[in-house]
């Protein structure tokens, strides 16, 4: 299962996404910050199809191509949750966009995933399956509170730990962990280096990953990709050091889950 997203930054990027949709084969993509670009136009002259909901967000959307059957099950203000069948398997899936740090704090991040997270699991036990996947601009980096809190997302960074206790006890509280694969992927080598670039302040990584996927033990040892694009066809999507701000101040994350 090939998976994409990308913050469009209000951006009317039609022909880039085409043309990224095919040459990475993308089974389903999500966007943010999308409503400049036509996605009606996209849907009328490709083999994908835009995922409606009921309208209780309008921070995402969602495409999917066949074989993949993917259907809204609930949505709030920054996050949309869908059942997916795929391939006879069916998966939990969740598109977000959480608040920005610029104009929230993390305390209003930590609710939201909180709610998030208790949707989540409710899902997962209706529809007796145990693969979860988190895809979207999550406004936070792997180490933040956000990411690693016991009652945020609770992702941990490496795969042996949530291979040896994919549950903990907090105070008396089962807490169901989630895989964050971003470590193993982030590379000098690769120059894989985030979504985002921003090097104001005293104090900050320069290179920001805030478009991250989260996925469930299950899943853990399949995600054999996860890069963020600096090309498309033979589009250059940089701007010397930072993504072009004519196309997008992020670069898209593909993920590739087999």
């Amino acid at each position: 299962m090939n998976l994409l997203f990308w913050n469009l930054n209000n951006h009317s990027n039609y022909r880039y996404i085409k043309n990224c949709l095919y040459e990475n084969n993308i089974d389903i993509a999500v966007f943010a910050e999308f409503h400049n670009t036509d996605f009606d136009m996209l849907q009328r002259n490709s083999c994908y199809r835009i995922i409606n909901g009921f309208g209780g967000c309008q921070k995402i959307i969602a495409l999917s191509k066949q074989p993949v059957v993917m259907r809204v099950r609930q949505e709030q203000s920054r996050y949309i949750i869908y059942e997916v069948d795929y391939q006879d398997e069916k998966f939990v899936f969740v598109g977000a966009h959480l608040q920005d740090q610029r104009s929230s704090d993390d305390s209003i991040r930590l609710e939201t995933i909180s709610i998030l997270k208790l949707d989540v699991h409710k899902l997962e036990i209706k529809l007796k399956t145990k693969n979860i996947i988190i895809l979207g601009d999550l406004n936070s980096n792997p180490y933040d509170r956000e990411l690693l809190q016991m009652n945020a997302f609770d992702a941990v960074l490496f795969r042996s730990v949530i291979n040896r206790a994919e549950t903990h006890k907090v105070n008396g509280v089962v807490r169901h962990r989630l895989y964050n694969p971003i470590l193993h992927f982030i590379s000098e080598d690769t120059e894989n280096y985030g979504s985002f670039y921003y090097d104001n302040g005293a104090f900050s990584p320069i290179w920001h990953c805030l478009d991250q996927v989260l996925l469930s033990k299950s899943l853990s040892s399949r995600i054999t990709d996860l890069e963020y694009l600096k090309y498309i066809g033979t589009v250059s999507l940089m701007n010397s050091a930072r993504p072009k701000a004519k196309i997008s101040d992020h670069l898209p994350l593909f993920v590739k889950i087999s």
